[in-house]
């Protein structure tokens, strides 16, 4: 299934490739079949590959630790996630700001790492950011509720609702966002994730590169191609993951490209050049 974009342009004419995490490359619980091969093979190649996912409870180095230890190639350089865009974010919008977070250990850590301050002691606010948090309790859920009643600026890292592992789905960032807007009637001021534009914005930022010359991939049309469409990025969708063929079929929202894997993308890949000798 293509469209007219990608009847024109190779998938391997693409500058940046920039990869959801689980139904793209991982789901459930291991490699999918050909990803790891498929990210060596863009590196090969001289492109420059990007992880780029709504993951709102590790760090960068967390995420680039976890896929390594899958077997990818892949470098705390390599990866662009919501808690980082969420920290850059806020460091751009007030710098040094305070912030009350309800959110795990690595959203605090990437926080920090952007020179914000984030407060656990009750005391005044400028955000409250919402992410999801494991070790939640009932203390921390009516700090942060205190918080958005006081008046900071809501900043949901994202609303997803689940998250897939093998052992069974874990609730995602959307119930802790709903528990604060069920305390307090507030909507979040800022949601930085799929399919907001916001995370892909500060992603093509830390690129330097136009939307055009990136091919974002991911398996959700509700996500990953809506946030792709919002900043005019090229997108592919691969159906290993959240989306099945009949619900493609019957959406308004289309990909530019469809594949079965993201393994099949280095049939498209032609190795780069070897130098050229110089002659004596």
């Amino acid at each position: 299934m293509t469209s007219a974009l990608s009847a024109q342009r190779s998938l391997g004419d693409y500058q940046a490739y920039l990869f959801d995490v689980d139904g793209t490359l991982i789901y459930p619980g291991r490699p999918i079949e050909g990803a790891i091969e498929a990210v060596l093979a863009l590196k090969r190649a001289s492109k420059r590959t990007l992880i780029v996912t709504n993951n709102s409870t590790l760090s960068r180095a967390g995420m680039a630790a976890k896929l390594r230890s899958f077997g990818f190639p892949i470098q705390e350089s390599d990866v662009g996630t919501a808690v980082v865009a969420t920290a850059v974010f806020i460091a751009q919008e007030c710098p040094g700001a305070r912030v009350q977070v309800l959110g795990s250990q690595g959203l605090r850590d990437e926080l920090r790492r952007a020179g914000l301050e984030v407060r656990d002691d009750g005391a005044p606010v400028d955000y409250l950011v919402v992410g999801c948090d494991p070790e939640v309790t009932y203390e921390r859920l009516a700090r942060a509720m205190r918080a958005a009643l006081a008046g900071a600026r809501f900043i949901a890292v994202n609303q997803d609702r689940l998250i897939y592992d093998p052992q069974g789905s874990y609730p995602g960032s959307a119930m802790f966002v709903g528990a604060i807007r069920g305390a307090t009637g507030r909507e979040p001021d800022v949601v930085i994730g799929k399919p907001s534009s916001l995370l892909l914005q500060e992603v093509l930022v830390l690129l330097g590169l136009p939307a055009s010359e990136c091919l974002f991939i991911g398996d959700s049309l509700t996500t990953d191609v809506l946030a792709a469409r919002a900043v005019g990025m090229p997108c592919l969708l691969v159906m290993t993951g959240v989306t099945d063929h009949a619900t493609l079929r019957a959406s308004d929202v289309q990909p530019d490209y469809v594949l079965e894997s993201v393994g099949e993308l280095v049939e498209y890949l032609e190795p780069a050049p070897l130098p050229r000798r110089s002659g004596h």
